[in-house]
């Protein structure tokens, strides 16, 4: 004989919850301005932060934030390769043909082109400080 599984939220309990956080526009922040620890705090500490993160994305109304091994923010290759593609004046094929690589070449790429940039930029800066002396030289 198979026991039922007893929830921690009556049905309830459970509409209160999400009505209160409505649904998530972005990371842990509800369509009604509420934060987690405020949802905590409004139903008096009954339940943890992580027990109402569980039911509310258990109830489809919680994304949680995209997490990497770094702590930055996660970036998609596509977007990585899109970038590429742009910086190079790649043809859309060529960029999306990049998506198939290793991020961590693709991010290695994008740093070398921004850094090889921003030193034309520099000796551009350099060479028109030297034009500018020498036309006042003459």
């Amino acid at each position: 004989m198979a026991t039922a599984k007893k929830s921690n939220y009556t049905p309830e309990e459970t509409l209160e919850i999400v009505s209160a956080w409505g649904h998530s526009q972005d990371s842990g922040i509800s369509t009604n301005g509420l934060t987690i620890e405020q949802l905590v705090a409004k139903f008096e500490n009954k339940w943890e932060p992580k027990q109402l993160i569980a039911k509310l994305s258990h109830e489809g109304v919680y994304k949680a934030k995209p997490k990497t091994k770094n702590g930055k923010k996660a970036v998609r290759k596509d977007a990585l390769s899109d970038a590429i593609g742009v910086l190079c004046s790649m043809s859309e094929p060529d960029a999306v043909s990049l998506e198939k690589s290793n991020k961590g070449a693709l991010l290695l790429i994008i740093s070398t082109i921004e850094e090889m940039q921003k030193s034309l930029t520099f000796y551009e800066a350099e060479a028109d400080e030297t034009e500018e002396a020498e036309e006042v030289a003459q």
